[in-house]
């Protein structure tokens, strides 16, 4: 990682070597096979806190064959997370073509929605005063202590709830196995109806909430490939000329 926008607060995340970290690699190459925005997380941030990150692959005609040990083009790298400035063996990262000929990968454009940000609209402020709940990722991320990666303040990681209601967020197309689990905050004698209500609620609107931000996030990407792609072609126009 060379650049983040904005700067600060992600100061730690700059130098993050994505090939050489063990809790990375596998969906970045999984990101970069499917040539498509996919979906990893939630995860623990280097620069701190808790996120799902978008990312999208680029491939261009002029990208190297071969990636390159990060110290031939930056000699002072280093960070925390890695021990190689080297792809880790075993992996096939060592040299990634795309799906059109000619065409190599280039690098990754990444956007980071935080967890809190990615629930904000849903207002389970109000749906935690009558339900206990949990956000789950079925598919844990290395980097998480825990597969529960949201919860009510009387839910925390490693409460059991009693008989939950359980209901799944899946989206395959985007690598999305999560499970909203909850029950009725007094128990389950005499639940009310607003529980009923507060379940379809939360189900809606989190699933509208995932669906735009995949939308959204697909179109900037595109968007942003595009002008760096434009951008790259115009310097090698440019090179040319001058040699």
């Amino acid at each position: 990682v060379k650049t983040k926008v904005p700067l600060a607060g992600n100061e730690g995340a700059i130098g993050h070597a994505m090939f050489s970290d063990p809790t990375r690699i596998n969906a970045t190459l999984t990101t970069i096979r499917a040539g498509k925005v996919q979906l990893d997380g939630p995860l623990k941030l280097l620069q701190g806190g808790s996120a799902v990150i978008a990312r999208y692959p680029v491939f261009t005609t002029f990208a190297p064959k071969k990636i390159a040990d990060i110290k031939t083009w930056w000699p002072t790298w280093k960070h925390p997370c890695c021990n190689s400035s080297l792809p880790l063996p075993g992996y096939g990262a060592e040299s990634l073509p795309g799906g059109v000929d000619n065409t190599y990968f280039y690098g990754l454009i990444e956007f980071v929605s935080k967890i809190d940000k990615l629930v904000e609209d849903l207002h389970l402020d109000k749906v935690e005063e009558t339900v206990q709940f949990q956000f789950i990722n079925l598919n844990k991320h290395p980097s998480m202590t825990t597969a529960v990666f949201y919860n009510s303040a009387d839910a925390p990681p490693g409460t059991v709830l009693d008989r939950p209601v359980v209901i799944p967020i899946v989206l395959p197309e985007i690598l999305i196995n999560w499970e909203f689990r909850a029950v009725p905050k007094e128990g389950w004698s005499g639940v009310s109806t607003f529980f009923i209500v507060a379940m379809v609620s939360v189900y809606g609107g989190f699933i509208v909430s995932s669906v735009t931000f995949l939308l959204m996030e697909s179109k900037s990407l595109q968007i942003i490939e595009a002008r760096e792609i434009l951008k790259l072609r115009a310097q090698q126009v440019r090179e040319c000329f001058l040699n």
